[in-house]
């Protein structure tokens, strides 16, 4: 990503994806063992996971815990050189095909608006279920634009 402000103060979502290693990775007590799926193309980058627990009752525990380690990611992230919206999720459902696929029991999602790599980045954290199997685990998603034009000067 030659070119971009960011090199030098890094990617939000690599962050991310760090810190719930760091949390997830080494801990199985309570979650299976997670893939952490990073891309990048140009100037926009992607993560995501999916943090299953070993007992279903512990769904709940790593959702809150997830929610912490990728709300403290992007406050240091963005420090004072940035704007953050946050949102709690109450419920709600995810679609395909037209279909219900996934209901979503609780969830947090933000835009992380930062001035020093002139970026915006979608963060969501969801506590998930499947209503055919009963399945409970907890998503978590970035996306991240590094060639915005929020930050166009006019």
């Amino acid at each position: 990503m030659a070119g971009f402000s960011s090199e030098a103060h890094g990617l939000l979502s690599e962050r991310i994806r760090l810190a719930l290693k760091r949390r997830f990775e080494g801990d199985s007590s309570f979650s299976m063992p997670a893939k952490f799926n990073f891309s990048s193309k140009g100037a926009y980058a992607t993560f995501s996971t999916n943090l299953f627990p070993r007992d279903k009752a512990d769904a709940r525990k790593i959702y809150l815990e997830a929610r912490v380690v990728v709300k403290t990611a992007i406050e240091e992230h963005i420090g004072e050189e940035g704007e953050i919206i946050e949102y709690e999720v109450s419920e709600g459902r995810i679609l395909d095909g037209g279909r219900v696929w996934f209901y979503v029991l609780e969830g947090f999602i933000v835009e992380a608006y930062c001035f020093t790599c002139k970026s915006i980045s979608f963060a969501r954290v969801l506590h998930e279920r499947d209503p055919r199997k009963g399945d409970e685990w907890v998503s978590v998603d970035v996306d991240e634009n590094l060639d915005t034009p929020w930050f166009n000067e006019s």
